[in-house]
């Protein structure tokens, strides 16, 4: 340190030959007597007795300096890096004797202690650790530096972590490995926004098939009651014409027998028997409308008619037979 220091004297003050020195701001010189130390010789100029061996031995800076540190080292998962620790460092004004005399190249003396812990905490982490944990190492190298370096008269006051640098492939890798692993969030972004697409679908198809069953239903029912109401008011009318027609031919017999000068009333039987013969002619007449009736050949003397009533008075009474019977029950 004492000879970098003696090189570089012109940089940081001036001896002249005429026993005279000048020290630059910024910088301290070192006066020693007979090879000896003596004292620091601060910015100015300075006179000295050269002829009792009093000389300036060198300068020493008091400026902040920069030593960029670059090493190579394995992580834990057997990944190559380049690492570069950016050390900032000053001499201290009170020990600036074992800053000069103590070492003769401070840089080199950094760099291995730099080296040391670098590759002491680098090889425990894995390289996804090592970029997290770039801070947490340049405060260990500053601890360790700090502590050794202060007993050479220098102060560290940073040691930043300037760039870590792996191997070309492996940075090739890992961006491969993260374009991957994005394209597959962004898959499964487009697989989740379909998926909701298709459930809303889903449920706003079966809430339109919900409300058109509903609304079918609704309409069944208004058709049903309607047809209800249109047969039970159809059925009353119905039922009024047969009393009405009924009444009618009652009174048509009894004018009829009373024209004949017989002195008897129409039995309901005979009425009856009338009213039966008058509906089995407008079922004839009904099946003849559409076109679709087939030709029915029925016995046309006026025994055969009574015939024919009396078949479908039987028939009617053998369908509400069971009915009777259930009711009797």
């Amino acid at each position: 340190m004492g000879d970098h220091h003696r090189h570089g004297s012109s940089q940081v003050g001036r001896v002249c030959c005429c026993c005279c020195a000048t020290v630059k701001t910024g910088s301290v010189g070192i006066v020693e007597k007979c090879g000896k130390y003596t004292d620091i010789a601060h910015p100015g100029c300075h006179w000295l007795c050269c002829c009792f061996g009093t000389t300036m031995a060198g300068f020493v800076s008091m400026r902040m300096r920069d030593l960029l540190v670059q090493t190579s080292t394995k992580t834990r998962d057997d990944v190559f890096v380049d690492i570069k620790v950016s050390v900032q460092y000053q001499v201290v004004e009170e020990r600036v004797q074992e800053a000069f005399y103590k070492l003769t190249d401070v840089n080199k003396q950094m760099e291995a202690y730099v080296y040391d812990v670098i590759r002491s905490e680098v090889p425990q982490m894995s390289l996804d650790e090592l970029f997290l944990s770039k801070e947490k190492i340049a405060e260990q190298v500053k601890l360790e530096l700090g502590t050794i370096m202060r007993g050479f008269g220098y102060s560290i006051f940073a040691t930043p972590v300037t760039d870590i640098e792996p191997d070309a492939k492996v940075k090739a890798a890992m961006n491969e490995k993260n374009k991957n692993l994005r394209l597959r969030d962004a898959a499964a972004d487009a697989g989740e926004a379909d998926k909701i697409k298709l459930i809303k679908k889903a449920e706003g198809d079966a809430r339109q098939v919900e409300i058109a069953a509903a609304a079918e239903a609704q309409r069944i029912t208004v058709t049903a009651q309607a047809e209800a109401e249109a047969k039970f008011l159809q059925g009353q009318g119905l039922a009024r014409q047969r009393v009405a027609i009924m009444g009618g031919l009652s009174d048509a017999c009894n004018q009829f027998i009373g024209a004949l000068g017989e002195k008897r009333a129409v039995s309901i039987r005979e009425v009856l028997d009338l009213q039966l013969m008058n509906q089995y002619f407008d079922t004839l007449r009904e099946m003849s409308k559409d076109g679709k009736g087939h030709t029915v050949f029925f016995p046309s003397n006026p025994g055969g008619m009574a015939d024919v009533a009396s078949q479908v008075r039987n028939g009617l009474l053998q369908a509400n037979a069971p009915g009777a019977a259930t009711m009797q029950r």
